[in-house]
């Protein structure tokens, strides 16, 4: 009985507890440099929650090589935006994440890096850190 007790008294602490939403914190310097590996134009193909809407677009992203992060430039169907790119560790355990800040509108993506067999970019986008966001999106690198 009085490890139930225990147990009863856990759970309902427990229940109490507020999680905090986790936090993103810039790469150390050290690894901060391999946004210089992202430099290229990038085709955009998205979809809006809210809407259902497809959309399409562009990015590109430009830089000093030994930066630790890189400059954003781009179209989304007809809206122009501009901003900045760094990788970013999220949460407690660190999980390495490309944040794009965009200016005009002040909409931050949360990209995963992915690579195929062709040595091109592919990132996974959304707008929000911790669901699927109401913008979600494929980023991936084209040749000119």
């Amino acid at each position: 009985m009085f490890t139930t007790l225990i147990l009863i008294s856990a759970w309902l602490n427990a229940a109490s507890i507020v999680i905090k939403p986790a936090t993103c914190q810039p790469l150390l310097k050290a690894d901060a440099y391999k946004v210089a590996y992202l430099h290229g134009n990038y085709l955009i193909v998205g979809s809006s929650q809210n809407s259902g809407r497809a959309y399409t677009g562009w990015v590109r992203f430009t830089g000093d090589e030994r930066a630790t992060s890189l400059d954003v430039s781009g179209k989304k169907e007809d809206l122009a935006f501009q901003g900045t790119a760094q990788y970013v560790a999220c949460g407690p355990d660190k999980i390495e994440q490309l944040e794009v800040k965009l200016n005009s509108s002040e909409t931050t993506y949360y990209c995963k890096v992915h690579a195929n067999y062709t040595n091109l970019h592919r990132l996974s986008c959304s707008d929000d850190l911790f669901t699927h966001g109401s913008d979600v999106a494929l980023w991936y690198q084209r040749l000119n």
